[in-house]
Order: C-alpha cells, then sequence, then structure tokens
C-alpha cells in the first residue's frame, strides 16, 4: 500500500486548523476542502468528521509541466482527515515519492514534496 497513515494528536477541528497553517508557513495553498461526511449525511450515512484537503501552488505545477508534463494529472494532491468513532483523528495520504515515481525527472521534485507533506503532517502528529 503506497498510502500513509498518522495519528493527529489533535482533535477533529484542531487537526484541520492545524494542517492548515502548517500548508501556509509551507507557502502550499489550500485549493479545496471538500467535506464528504456533509455528502454522506446527505445518502443517510453518519460518520465522524472527515475532510478532503487539496494542496498545491502554480510553481510546482510549472515545474512538473516543464519536467514531464505526462505528471500534470497528479496535482492537486491531497490528504484526508479522518475521526474515527472512538475519537482518535487520521491522516491519510499518498506516499508522494510513490505517486510521483513513475514519471522521468520527477524524482528530486517527488523527495522535496514528500519533505513539504512531512512537515505539514508533522504540524499535528508531534
Amino acid at each position: 500500500d503506497s498510502r500513509v497513515t498518522d495519528r493527529s494528536a489533535h482533535g477533529f477541528d484542531g487537526t484541520l486548523n492545524l494542517l492548515r497553517q502548517a500548508s501556509e508557513a509551507e507557502n502550499i495553498m489550500v485549493v479545496q476542502e471538500v467535506n464528504p461526511q456533509k455528502r454522506l449525511r446527505m445518502a443517510g450515512v453518519q460518520v465522524g468528521g472527515m475532510r478532503q484537503l487539496f494542496f498545491f501552488h502554480p510553481r510546482y505545477m510549472k515545474q512538473i509541466l516543464e519536467t514531464n508534463r505526462n505528471a500534470g494529472i497528479e496535482p492537486p494532491l491531497k490528504l484526508l482527515v479522518m475521526e474515527a468513532p472512538d475519537g482518535r483523528v487520521m491522516v491519510r495520504y499518498e506516499d508522494l515519492e510513490h505517486q510521483f515515481g513513475p514519471y522521468d525527472g520527477l524524482t528530486e521534485f517527488s523527495a522535496e514534496m514528500a519533505g513539504i507533506f512531512d512537515r505539514v503532517v508533522g504540524a499535528v502528529t508531534e
């Protein structure tokens, strides 16, 4: 499995706020926030807190397009924040070195982005 799951040391709302702040500190934009919890309620499904945060910045897209246009399908990058029934909050995302691994020329880029994601997620797991 190429997905990473980390446990947050904070509650659901606190985790979301800290992830937003950490991404801003890394100069990565939250380009969209999706509330699957709300959409699931429309289908009669009750779940704990759940949000998808989509991150990116145009300078990274420029780098991707200049290096390997085929990787242009990958952004924006996504984090899923989920609240378990027992109140634990988990942060799940794709291993970025794995995600960009198939694209020639993006090894350094994927390592850089993985470092950024490590720091962003580290803001809630430390």
